[in-house]
């Protein structure tokens, strides 16, 4: 199912969404315009590789001497990917597909928190799913690319902001399209679900690859867990909206 639009009503205009698209078609544009040999080093260089990350901070943390003169070093291969990896994506229908789901989610998740704090809130959610996807895996020398982490925070926080919204649906059903309309709890549940491994093995699409589950899942939950604290922190003399 690939949403199209929700009915939530904006009560401000926002920023940081589409500087985010900007930013993310601008990025994919650079890359694709590089050489092939050229954008492969640039994902594994930016990408975040959990066995690479886990090394170096496993060094630094066992000898923060190692810093002395080499801080611009490790923070480029240890910090660096956590945020670069958000602006990367591996082809169009990646790209295409995360920014339409950052356009009919993350603007009413703007408007609720306003745009600073989103923006602090949206990096945060992908940092922390890329740690999970680290945690959880952290032996692969696979590079994450992709907002998808980020992005799915907005989902979860969405959840819990408008769980009554109506989502215009695309539903393919064989060779045809069909338009459905579903309450936004349905369509996000949905989509939760069927990122658990469990529910993909029922399915039957557990072993498809490349994707990176499991920081699909941690941006949600993640999403969840600071929603009330973004709402809580509020600039001085701006009141609580219901």
């Amino acid at each position: 199912m690939i949403p199209i639009r929700d009915d939530a009503p904006r009560t401000r205009r926002i920023f940081v969404v589409p500087a985010l698209i900007v930013a993310n078609l601008t990025v994919f544009l650079l890359q694709w315009r590089l050489p092939e040999e050229e954008a492969g080093i640039l994902v594994v260089s930016m990408g975040l590789q959990p066995r690479e990350f886990f090394d170096n901070w496993t060094a630094v943390l066992a000898d923060p001497g190692l810093l002395a003169g080499a801080w611009a070093d490790f923070l480029e291969v240890g910090v660096l990917p956590l945020f670069a990896s958000m602006f990367l994506h591996a082809g169009p229908m990646h790209l295409a597909g995360n920014m339409l789901f950052l356009w009919v989610y993350g603007d009413n998740v703007e408007d609720r928190m306003g745009s600073f704090r989103f923006l602090v809130f949206y990096l945060l959610c992908g940092v922390a799913a890329g740690l999970i996807h680290c945690f959880l895996h952290p032996e692969s020398l696979t590079p994450v690319v992709g907002a998808s982490g980020a992005i799915a925070g907005c989902l979860g926080a969405y959840l819990f902001l408008f769980p009554g919204s109506r989502i215009l649906m695309v539903v393919p059903v064989f060779f045809f399209l069909t338009f459905l309309e579903l309450p936004a709890w349905v369509v996000l549940l949905y989509w939760f679900a069927i990122q658990l491994p469990w529910v993909q093995g029922v399915l039957g699409f557990l072993n498809l690859e490349g994707v990176a589950w499991w920081a699909h899942i941690g941006g949600f939950l993640s999403g969840i867990l600071l929603l009330p604290l973004f709402l809580w922190i509020r600039r001085p003399g701006e009141r609580s909206r219901s």
